[in-house]
Formats: structure tokens, C-alpha cells, sequence
């Protein structure tokens, strides 16, 4: 779940005026995310949608998956493919449609995997060290290329964000993992403060008739 907070690949078709060292690099990353965090904080609600795509090219696979996140302090609600989960706050229910099961659990604010608004966009101040890689283009758009790279053990060695070089938003990442995996994540649609009804955060098992129900909590 927390790979929601990520998002890329790009083709690098302008290059920064002049070399930035790594002291450089690391400072100019910060202020960038630093900006786009303390902007989000301010934000009621928020909808994204995007474009998921897991590729390798060794084993010659592509997958492409549209989905849906919103959110609502530490509520949200995430369409991915046939998969949906649902968080009120305090439980989350995860409903798969293919088999029409859902799993309950509980929510955990303080978990890793937790996705709201107050983290989402703040993972890089954790377990990551930022480096500012050069200026580049994405879908046309001139973008910053930022990378994170986990400062302990983990199933991934990097992840690389494109921000919008005006509107300092966030683009695009792909997290590239250990398996010569990359998942890339490009970014639709952002639509912060919009009016969420209630229900969006609930999940009513009489919606479904015949659904299996597996309590986790």
C-alpha cells in the first residue's frame, strides 16, 4: 500500500546548466519535497487518479492497471482494478471482485501501510536519502527528477519522482525493485479540498449478495 505514495519512468531529454555535487543535490531534493509536503498538508481531501504499470522487460511482461485513491484525513478509499479497499478510520475492508471476498482488518495509523494525507506525501523524511538528479521531461512536461533511495534493507534500491518544474506536483514515479521490476505509477488527475460524501468510506457487505467475509481483526 505504501507504493501509492510513489510515482514514474521518463525519458531525459533536458540536463541541468551546470554538475550539482552531492551536498548540492541532497540540499536542492529537500527543499522541493519539502514544498510539496508542507502544500499538502493543507489539503481537507484529496482524489487522485491514476495509471499503475508493472514491467519487465527481461521476462517480457507489462501490466497496466487504472486506479482510483480518495482520501479524507485517515479515511480513504482505492479502486485498483478489481480490487477495492476501503478505510474508515478504523477498519479496512478489502474487497476483491473476482471471488467477491472481502477481508476486514484494522486500521493502523502508525503502520508503514498506512496511506493518508498527513503521510502520503511525507514518506521521504524517513528510511530514504533524496538526491536531485537533473531536470528532465515527462509527457511533454518540463520536471524536476528527484530519487529516494532507502537508507536500510528493503525489497526496492530506488525510487525516482518527476515533479512539475512550475507547479512543483508530482507527476510520476516508478519504484524500481530488487527483481529487475519496475512499478510505475503516473499520476492522471489531482484534485485536492473536493466534496467527498461519507459513504465513500464505508463498505456495506449487504451491497453484495453471497459475499464471502474473512474477519481479520
Amino acid at each position: 500500500m505504501k507504493t501509492i505514495a510513489y510515482v514514474l519512468i521518463a525519458v531525459l531529454l533536458v540536463y541541468c546548466s551546470k554538475p550539482i555535487t552531492a551536498q548540492e543535490s541532497d540540499r536542492r531534493s529537500r527543499v522541493i519535497l519539502d514544498e510539496l509536503s508542507e502544500r499538502a498538508k493543507s489539503y481537507e481531501t484529496l482524489k487522485i487518479d491514476f495509471v499503475y504499470i508493472m514491467e519487465n522487460r527481461i521476462e517480457n511482461i507489462k501490466e497496466t492497471i487504472n486506479g482510483t485513491i480518495y482520501m479524507k484525513g485517515d479515511k480513504y478509499a482505492l479502486q485498483f482494478g478489481e480490487q477495492l479497499i476501503v478505510c474508515d478510520g478504523i477498519t479496512v475492508w478489502t474487497y476483491l471482485e473476482s471471488v467477491n471476498e472481502v477481508q476486514i482488518g484494522t486500521f493502523e495509523k502508525d503502520s508503514d501501510e498506512s496511506i493518508t494525507i498527513n503521510n502520503i506525501f511525507t514518506l521521504y523524511k524517513t528510511g530514504h536519502r533524496s538526491r536531485y538528479i537533473r531536470v528532465g521531461q515527462y509527457n511533454g512536461k518540463d520536471v524536476h527528477v528527484i530519487e529516494l533511495v532507502p537508507t536500510d534493507q528493503r525489497g526496492y534500491h530506488k525510487v525516482r519522482l518527476n515533479i512539475d518544474l512550475v507547479s512543483n506536483d508530482l507527476v510520476s514515479a516508478v519504484v524500481f525493485d530488487r527483481n529487475q521490476n519496475t512499478f510505475t505509477y503516473e499520476i492522471k488527475s489531482f484534485s485536492p479540498n473536493i466534496s467527498i460524501p461519507p459513504e465513500r468510506f464505508t463498505f456495506n457487505v449487504s451491497d453484495y449478495p453471497g459475499i464471502e467475509i474473512i474477519d481479520l481483526r
